[in-house]
Order: structure tokens, then C-alpha cells, then sequence
């Protein structure tokens, strides 16, 4: 038990550091896409207001469900593709470590990166409350409650959306990973696979969808279906029951590979 637990540290802190620059270019890409989708807000509606106060700031609280959807399907397939091109940890050759050890060590690396920047993206709201001269949260508490201060509805929609959409990114991410040794086919694949997942039942369920979706231009036709199997989350019985069965199909993959004793044969598998 000692021995697991020395091993576990050792491939947790290890990743934490392999992480680190992935997270930030994480997070640079999440503050790019917002900037970006505020400018299109503020060009859109002909530069009416001050783009700051008016458009970037109310955004903000955006970042971090946005953050925590692309670390989720990038730093895992990043993490465990890497390890297979290596052939594996260094450390290992010095531990018995068990390939449950080696995933649960990365994503809980993965994990406490994904928490501690949506943290400190959020911490950045009372900074902007300061900067702007507003009183403390109101940045923060402007997206999840009304104007007469209950809870609103949308926000806690989008923030079940976003924390299951994570949960299925962060499944097909890691199990993706093992499979692939290439980092960046990886984690295309890993979005790509709920992605598809989304666009189907977003049909099945409401068949509507592929008649709005010869309004729009070809190219945006799958971008259509896949926001309509998002947007469906409280909408149909058993929608979330279906999503969460197909969510089984990377998790018994990872299953398979915590059953191959060893850490050799999960990270060293043939092409």
C-alpha cells in the first residue's frame, strides 16, 4: 500500500508539471475565444457602449464552463498519448505500479489543473468589480441569479450542460489517449466523438433539427444539430439516461485496460 501510494505522488506531481503549459495554453485559448466572441457581439450591434463594461465584462463568467470544456477533451488525450509515445513513465521501472494507478494519478493531475484555473478565472470577476468601481460579485452573481435575486433558471441549465458535456469530453479524452500516440489526433478525436454523439440525438430526438438545419449553409448543418443535442438536456425523458449509456462505451475501454495488471501493457500497445 505504501508502495502504490509513493508511485501514485510520484506519476500525480510529475503530471502536474507536464500539465502546466497545457493548461496555459488552455486558458490563452479560452481568453482569446472570448475576446473574440465579444468583439463580434460589439461589431454586431453597430459599437453601440463601452465594449469593456458592456460586452467583455458580462462575458467573463463564460470563461470558466469554457475553460473547463476544452481542458477536458485536450490535457488527458495530451497526457496519456504522450505517455505511450515514451513507452511509459521512467518512475515505473523503480515501482509495481498498476495501470488503475498511472489513470487515476493523470486525471486527477488533469482535474486539479481544470478546478484551480476555473477558480482563479472566476476569482478575476471580483477584480473586474474593483477595476469597474461596482461592488464586490456583481460580475459573478449577474449570470446566476435575476434581478429580483432568485436563482436563474438558464445559469443553472448551462451549468448542467457544461459539467456533463465535461464528463463526457473528459471520458472519450482519456480513453482516446490510450489508444492514440499522437497528442493533437488525440484530442480531435476526443471532441470529435461526443460531438457526433450530440449531433445524433439531437435528430433522434427532435427530428425538427434537420429541417432547420437546411436553413443554414451546409457547412453550419452539423453545428445546428450538435446545439440541438445539447440544448435537449431537460427537454426529452431519457435523453440524459441515453447520453450517460453511451458514455459507458470509453469507460468500459478504460475498464479494460485497468484489467492488463502492469504498467507496460496499457502505455505500450501496438499501433
Amino acid at each position: 500500500m505504501h508502495c502504490k501510494k509513493n508511485a501514485f505522488n510520484a506519476l500525480y506531481s510529475q503530471e502536474l508539471r507536464a500539465s502546466l503549459w497545457r493548461s496555459f495554453y488552455v486558458a490563452v485559448a479560452t481568453l482569446t475565444l472570448g475576446y473574440y466572441n465579444a468583439s463580434l457581439s460589439w461589431s454586431f450591434y453597430k459599437q453601440r457602449g463601452d465594449f469593456l463594461n458592456d460586452y467583455y465584462f458580462p462575458l467573463w463568467t463564460t470563461q470558466a464552463p469554457l475553460y473547463l470544456l476544452l481542458s477536458c477533451a485536450i490535457l488527458p488525450a495530451y497526457a496519456f498519448a504522450a505517455e505511450r509515445k515514451r513507452g511509459g513513465f521512467d518512475v515505473l521501472s523503480r515501482f509495481p505500479t498498476s495501470t488503475q494507478t498511472v489513470i487515476l494519478a493523470k486525471i486527477s493531475a488533469v482535474l486539479t489543473l481544470s478546478v484551480a484555473a476555473c477558480a482563479l478565472l472566476l476569482a478575476a470577476c471580483f477584480a473586474f468589480d474593483f477595476f469597474r468601481a461596482a461592488p464586490l460579485s456583481t460580475t459573478l452573481l449577474a449570470q446566476v441569479v435575476d434581478a429580483e435575486g432568485a436563482l436563474n433558471v438558464d445559469a443553472l441549465w448551462r451549468f448542467s450542460v457544461c459539467l456533463f458535456a465535461s464528463l463526457e469530453l473528459l471520458c472519450w479524452s482519456a480513453f482516446l489517449g490510450t489508444r492514440i500516440r499522437r497528442g493533437s489526433l488525440a484530442a480531435t478525436a476526443a471532441v470529435a466523438a461526443p460531438c457526433c454523439v450530440w449531433a445524433v440525438l439531437g435528430v433522434l430526438f427532435d427530428p425538427q433539427t434537420l429541417q432547420r438545419a437546411t436553413e443554414f449553409p451546409p457547412i453550419l448543418a452539423p453545428i445546428v444539430c450538435l446545439v440541438a443535442g445539447l440544448s435537449n438536456f431537460f427537454q426529452y425523458d431519457f435523453y440524459i439516461e441515453l447520453r450517460a449509456l453511451v458514455c459507458l462505451v470509453p469507460l468500459y475501454g478504460i475498464y479494460r485496460l485497468c484489467r492488463r495488471d502492469g504498467a507496460t501493457t496499457a502505455f505500450n500497445l501496438p499501433i
